[in-house]
């Protein structure tokens, strides 16, 4: 059990910069902080030695320790509200691809709260369901009967203000014989409230504490709202493309601008949306068939987005302190040391790349933190059985390990399965990454020390500094916001233990700058990545680079193949 974790809003910056600590502690009244110099992160008393420097400056601790809570899940939100429905009655309608029964009531479309509001769900038997509440007051039907995974269903709810019939209805877009899956209901839900002018949620619905909750597993497409109440079989082959009448109030497009993390609304209104937790986009939809294999080739195809009730982009946590790195800092690789005297075990690192601001070396280390990212909170060497086979060794857990067994919320590694077993396609920095630190031991490292990624490449720092190398330090951010311009003036470039690397673009014309021997020589360096991390689909200009997403179909899928520099 670790009572310390953290992370930073950003991991590569200049001398002088501030950066800002997010820290979660329990168990603990207070904890302290310090900068040191990362040297070498191996702690294998048989090895080169653990190796750090302290920076003399002035962190301003001790602080109080507080918890700070991670919520995932990924939604869609229009928080831009207006009077859809001025008639009182309303229908509501989307297409579904529910991927995970029995997990308690998922929210497909949902407005206002609790207490005063509708939404549109699967209950617990995987039905098509819709509550309506008013003051506290709730009235809810099913459609009675459950929908199959990975099947598309129009889902479709109705409330007719006048008569007090609240409907709902699921139609499955392919029908199979002796298979029963479709169903409707309607009760009688009198003195209820209009649609209320509040927020919309996709994926999600409100609790009274003001956090999402109830989150879908699975495919949503193309949700709409109508003013009025419109015959369930109208609105069926409305969505399904096969009539153009009658016009919906919103009609939200997933397909529209599917590099980033915004959605439109075709409507009259134009109520615009985010997308929370990066869900996954330019997935294949109601109408894809298999003779397409890319999004860009027909975008209505892949107008769908897969939720998951585990997604996680930002923890969210709030700054506890700032650092501001001393203006005469050298580059390299620092840590801000979390710790506390009431428990020596208390320990957390946050890693962070400073660069050179003027003056460079000759050498630079690219910190590989694509590849830490894909690789971030794994958990393979007990959720995957061969890990001991690949290794050739017994697993050695640590504290570390144990703490992402207990606690899944602090998110997935693009080498595992989301709960309702879809691969895990996107990564981010902006929460605890417990692996990413130095002191910590891996499960597919080498014989002895055991390390992986992180700590490994800190063998290449000991190296240099062992053979008294000057050296700069670069992060993959750097190149994917900065290109072949954040190499100039280096002589040699150096890359970590499996440089993973979402800026391929700019490797190219590295190595046609070359000199033609240097070309010849470096043939033998090259190195043939089995993975490609992807910067135009969660890139900086639209997701912020601390996003990343992967390329393949998903956990134990590879695909590419791409030439990277080592």
């Amino acid at each position: 059990m670790l009572k310390i974790t953290a992370y930073a809003d950003r991991i590569s910056c200049f001398p002088g910069e501030t950066v800002d600590i997010k820290v979660s502690a329990t168990g603990l009244r207070a904890y302290d902080a310090e900068l040191r110099r990362i040297i070498q992160g191996d702690i294998n008393p048989d090895g080169p030695g653990y190796r750090d420097e302290l920076i003399e400056v002035d962190l301003g601790g001790p602080f109080v320790a507080r918890k700070q809570a991670i919520r995932t899940g990924s939604y869609g939100l229009v928080d831009k509200t207006a009077r859809l429905c001025p008639s009182g009655s309303f229908t509501l309608a989307a297409l579904i691809w529910p991927t995970l029964q029995g997990r308690g009531r998922q929210a497909i479309v949902a407005t206002g709260t609790a207490q005063n509001g509708c939404s549109l769900f699967l209950d617990d038997k995987a039905m098509a369901s819709v509550t309506l509440t008013t003051d506290g007051r709730a009235t809810t039907t099913a459609s009675g009967a459950p929908c199959r995974e990975r099947t598309w269903y129009v889902v479709v709810a109705s409330y007719d203000v006048q008569s007090g019939r609240l409907a709902v209805s699921q139609t499955p877009v392919k029908s199979f014989p002796n298979i029963d899956d479709r169903g409707s209901s309607s009760v009688t839900a009198r003195d209820h409230d209009m649609l209320p002018q509040a927020p919309f949620l996709f994926g999600a619905a409100m609790t009274e504490g003001g956090f999402p909750d109830g989150f879908f597993n699975g495919k949503i497409e193309n949700p709409r709202i109508y003013d009025g109440v419109h015959p369930h079989e109208t609105i069926v082959e409305a969505i399904l493309g096969r009539t153009a009448a009658p016009a919906p109030a919103a009609d939200w497009d997933f397909a529209a601008g599917m590099r980033g993390d915004r959605f439109s609304d075709r409507g009259p209104h134009q109520l615009h949306g985010r997308f929370f937790n990066l869900p996954h986009r330019a997935v294949s939809g109601c109408r894809w068939n298999s003779g397409l294999h890319r999004w860009t080739e027909d975008p209505a195809s892949y107008a769908a987005v897969h939720f998951h009730d585990d997604d996680l982009y930002d923890a969210g946590w709030q700054t506890d302190f700032t650092v501001t790195l001393p203006a005469d800092l050298k580059s390299g690789v620092y840590a801000v040391r979390l710790f506390s005297h009431e428990d020596r075990q208390a320990e957390y690192f946050v890693v962070l790349a400073v660069r050179s601001r003027y003056r460079r070396n000759d050498v630079v280390f690219v910190l590989p933190t694509a590849s830490y990212m894909a690789y971030a909170n794994h958990r393979l060497g007990i959720d995957v059985s061969e890990t001991e086979i690949g290794a050739g060794q017994l697993l050695q857990l640590d504290r570390h390990h144990l703490h992402l067994q207990q606690h899944p919320e602090y998110g997935l590694s693009m080498y595992e399965v989301h709960n309702d077993g879809s691969g895990v396609f996107y990564s981010s920095r902006l929460r605890p990454i417990l692996d990413f630190q130095p002191k910590v031991q891996g499960f597919i490292g080498g014989s002895g020390s055991n390390i992986w990624q992180f700590n490994a490449d800190t063998h290449i720092l000991g190296f240099l500094e062992d053979r008294g190398i000057a050296y700069d330090v670069l992060t993959d951010e750097d190149l994917d916001r900065e290109g072949v311009a954040a190499l100039d003036g280096y002589r040699a470039v150096l890359t970590g233990s499996i440089p993973n690397t979402q800026v391929l673009e700019c490797w190219t014309p590295i190595r046609s700058s070359w000199p033609r021997r240097a070309r010849r020589l470096s043939r033998r360096q090259w190195f043939l990545l089995a993975h490609r991390l992807q910067r135009d689909v969660a890139g900086r200009d639209r997701v912020p680079a601390r996003g990343i997403r992967h390329s393949r179909l998903g956990a134990g899928h590879r695909q590419l193949l791409a030439p990277v520099h080592r």
